[in-house]
């Protein structure tokens, strides 16, 4: 009996000594002690920040933007982004608050005015250090890199958007070999030197130096070429030479992502070794620059493992390719090439693009069919804008149902007769969005669209020459939120059940028409409604 009773009691002791090692954990003592004394130093001297930071609360994992590991109980993460007071001046940070931290992976300390470091006595385990926004200025800059010699762990830091200005130097920096994404943003830094030095972190996947003001050539020989381990890379705001540039960037074969927007690269994309050899490139934006449209078709077409492609404003002129090139990358899903000058037809190639979902060709002088009879075989397209363009008729419209369900659908033209509305919009079930602007179509309202469509926010059918009454839905739809079918030839009174069937309208636009008679009342009670513009001009005659 006794014997018995001993061997039961042992499970329960164990459990007891086992929830004992465990209850701690919601907070080890030397964590709380310095996280108040992080605090301290945070709101010194007269903040108020972290209230639930309290000296007699034991469980400091439960205190606001404190992360603590659930099988260790100590501090993984301290979210402390924008927590000292502006009024409070300059913060001057002891980087050995953070040593009893033993499992701090990551720390945030963006937007805090750390205007300079007390020197620290230790090393740290952290990881990740958000550092972004802080204001460090003048010498505090180099300060602050010296200072990094704390953080010898680390694999992520963020000094973005801190007016950082010259050369980057000191050991501190130097020493980071473990960094694997560098965030540099909207820092003015100077060319050379910055290759120069992260050229030492050969660990780097991702750099990102957009809006730093790079200007002339990419170094073509040690530093930016030692990164053969990037993948992602932006250098967007940039003024860079385009041959230096393609002749670097050609050496790092594992990148997925390049953003050069706005970096006025001009001229031909190289069209062997280099450039081409990004063969595992799935993100590319060049907008903004000026290149000759055959010789940049023609490089990307090899870059087939491209996901998103953005040529907005680059000057491109001509046809698109009807062959190789823009439709050999079937593993498209956006393609942008807005507002330059192509023109011509629709290529049928562009059938090839299976994986494709979004698709703009707007402000162009392209041939675009009112029906997207060259679209249908996209199963995959959501969203298609071809505003300002040239949309026609074709001569037989569609009665094929296209593979498409469309979401968002733009389409402007310069004044084009394109008969009646295009058969495949009675296929459609999903659109959210369509404007139809510019574009003789004649015909009634078409009700059909909303009933069809019941989560369609926007319609926009202005400058449409429709005509007759304005046609209600027959049920009432609770998402349309924009209605535009102004500067048509709208005849009758304005229904006056308006506001029971179309309840969620925040904007009603119906100027320019024919209506006569009596504005509802029933717009009168729509406490959504923020804007109302129905007469404008003297062929209405509406009266309150």
């Amino acid at each position: 009996m006794g014997l018995s009773l001993h061997m039961s009691i042992v499970p329960v002791i164990m459990m007891v000594v086992s929830l004992q090692v465990w209850l701690p954990l919601g907070c080890m003592e030397e964590e709380r002690t310095a996280l108040l004394q992080l605090k301290d130093s945070l709101n010194y001297p007269t903040g108020t920040s972290l209230p639930s930071w309290r000296k007699g609360d034991v469980r400091c994992c439960d205190w606001e933007l404190v992360e603590c590991s659930s099988s260790t109980g100590r501090v993984t993460g301290l979210n402390l982004g924008r927590k000292r007071n502006g009024d409070l001046g300059d913060w001057y940070l002891n980087a050995s608050l953070f040593l009893p931290f033993q499992e701090l992976i990551t720390l945030y300390l963006w937007d805090n005015q750390i205007a300079g470091w007390v020197e620290n006595k230790g090393l740290t385990n952290v990881s990740t250090l958000y550092l972004n926004n802080i204001t460090a200025y003048g010498s505090s800059f180099q300060t602050l890199l010296q200072s990094l010699g704390a953080f010898p762990n680390l694999t992520k830091l963020d000094l973005g958007n801190n007016n950082l200005r010259g050369k980057i130097s000191g050991d501190g920096f130097l020493n980071l070999k473990n960094l694997e994404l560098l965030d540099l943003s909207y820092n003015t830094l100077n060319n050379i030197n910055i290759f120069q030095t992260i050229g030492t972190m050969t660990s780097l996947k991702s750099l990102n130096l957009q809006g730093c003001s790079l200007n002339g050539q990419l170094p073509t020989s040690q530093g930016f070429l030692n990164l053969t381990n990037l993948e992602f890379l932006d250098m967007s705001g940039s003024t860079l030479n385009s041959g230096s540039i393609f002749q670097a960037i050609g050496t790092k074969t594992s990148l997925k992502t390049l953003n050069l927007q706005g970096c006025s690269l001009n001229g031909q994309l190289p069209t062997s070794q280099d450039f081409l050899n990004l063969t595992n490139l799935e993100f590319l934006d060049m907008s903004g620059s000026t290149f000759n449209s055959g010789s940049i078709f023609q490089a990307i077409g090899t870059m087939t493992s491209l996901k998103t492609l953005n040529l907005q404003d680059c000057s491109l002129n001509g046809q698109l390719p009807t062959a190789h090139g823009l439709c050999d990358l079937n593993h498209l899903r956006e393609l942008s090439i807005s507002f330059n000058d192509l023109s011509g037809f629709l290529p049928p190639c562009l059938t090839n693009l299976t994986s494709l979902r979004r698709l703009d060709l707007s402000s162009n002088h392209l041939k675009i069919p009112m029906s997207l009879s060259p679209l249908y075989n996209l199963s995959k397209l959501k969203s298609f804008y071809g505003s300002d363009n040239e949309i026609y008729t074709e001569e037989a419209d569609h009665n094929l149902s296209p593979k498409f369900q469309l979401e968002f659908l733009y389409l402007s033209s310069r004044g084009q007769f394109a008969g009646a509305f295009p058969k495949f919009l009675y296929h459609q079930f999903n659109l959210q969005s369509l404007y139809l602007t510019n574009i003789q179509i004649k015909g009634e309202f078409p009700s059909w669209l909303i009933e069809n469509n019941t989560y369609l926010k926007h319609l926009y059918l202005e400058n449409c020459s429709l005509s007759g009454p304005f046609l209600l839905p027959r049920s009432s739809h609770v998402n349309l939120s924009i209605l535009s079918i102004s500067m048509n030839h709208f005849q009758g009174q304005i229904p006056t059940e308006i506001g029971a069937y179309l309840p969620g309208l925040q904007g009603l636009l119906m100027f320019d028409n024919g209506f006569k008679g009596s504005i509802p009342s029933s717009l009168g009670s729509m406490s959504s409604l923020r804007l109302k513009s129905l007469s404008s001009a003297p062929t209405n005659e509406l009266s309150m």
